[in-house]
């Protein structure tokens, strides 16, 4: 009977539900892509956060530092998994030199760190999502640089001032659980233990990032 009115319908109003047709079933293609697309940065998220241990907490500090008052408070309170105080050495962007461009990153907006990898959570992820490990020489660099200054594996960065230069060489780029967005106005390069201490030792300034992951409860 239902079959038998579709039918009746169709041959009176064939235009119209042909166009009907099509609307709806674009409608349905379309909430499907949207539906999956959701699905797949939702995954992609989670697995993001899962492997770079995201901290629940940070905050910055440039000045000097009290380990021992830290480390009492956390011991002290029972909402705190664990917490990691490491160094961040910040360098001008006009000692910064990416790519084989003559030009320093001077005019940039963003305020350029450098690290060394995590220990215990936070972790710098490359873009197959596996912590970044670099040897002497070579540097981890930002997404958001590699895609401003076309960047490539291979190409050096340079650290100059009048006193000091050091060239790096390019060996992978920074997924950066933190600071990964455009919007956020800093950045973190990767280099190994013993650069960081070289750079340190030469020119910037350091801050202390404070990361605190905490217990859950339901």
């Amino acid at each position: 009977m239902l079959l038998q009115i579709v039918k009746i319908d169709f041959q009176r109003n064939k235009i119209i539900t042909i166009i009907l047709f099509i609307f709806i079933m674009l409608s349905s293609l379309l909430v499907a892509s949207a539906s999956h697309v959701i699905m797949e940065l939702s995954g992609s998220l989670n697995n993001l956060l899962t492997k770079s241990k995201a901290p629940h907490f940070v905050q910055m500090h440039a000045g000097p530092i009290d380990d021992t008052a830290i480390e009492k408070f956390v011991s002290s309170n029972p909402l705190v998994k664990d917490q990691q105080t490491v160094e961040m050495l910040g360098i001008d962007g006009s000692n910064v030199f990416l790519g084989n461009s003559q030009k320093a990153e001077e005019n940039s907006v963003m305020d350029i760190g450098f690290v060394k990898q995590n220990q215990s959570f936070d972790f710098l992820l490359n873009l197959d999502n596996q912590v970044i490990q670099v040897s002497n020489g070579e540097v981890a660099v930002p997404i958001y640089y590699m895609q401003k200054n076309n960047l490539n594996i291979g190409d050096p960065v340079s650290i100059s001032n009048r006193q000091f230069t050091r060239t790096f060489t390019i060996v992978d780029f920074v997924r950066d659980i933190q600071m990964n967005p455009s919007i956020v106005s800093s950045k973190r390069f990767v280099v190994s233990d013993d650069d960081f201490i070289t750079l340190k030792n030469n020119l910037g300034a350091i801050e202390y990032p404070h990361r605190i992951s905490a217990h859950r409860y339901k």
